[in-house]
């Protein structure tokens, strides 16, 4: 905006209001892509990861991706140690929020 513009739009009296609204939903938590590149995780652990947010047991998932749960629990393990994480809770804590826009506060004694 060029000063003058501003200057008579600061003097009509008129408030000067921005306002950017984003629905929360609507942004995806966390892009697999992302995940893997920033944690250099494999495209497998990557697929286990994302049924694993959407709530799905490690049998389930060894169902849907036709592997054995020793496999999914070996790939869990991988992203254990690559995220220096302590277990499925944490991982998933992680994968919800390391890259959404607003990142919550690390808790103490971890």
């Amino acid at each position: 905006m060029k000063r003058d513009t501003a200057r008579e739009f600061a003097g009509s009296g008129e408030p000067l209001v921005a306002v950017f609204l984003q629905e929360i939903g609507s942004t995806a938590p966390l892009p697999g892509e992302l995940f893997v590149k920033r944690y250099k995780v494999t495209q497998a652990e990557c697929r286990v990861l994302m049924l694993l947010v959407q709530g799905h047991g490690t049998a389930d998932i060894a169902d849907w991706l036709g592997i054995s749960q020793t496999t999914v629990k070996s790939h869990l393990s991988g992203m254990f140690a690559k995220t220096q994480t302590k277990g499925q809770a944490q991982l998933m804590r992680l994968a919800m929020t390391s890259l959404s826009p607003a990142r919550m506060p690390e808790e103490r004694g971890q």
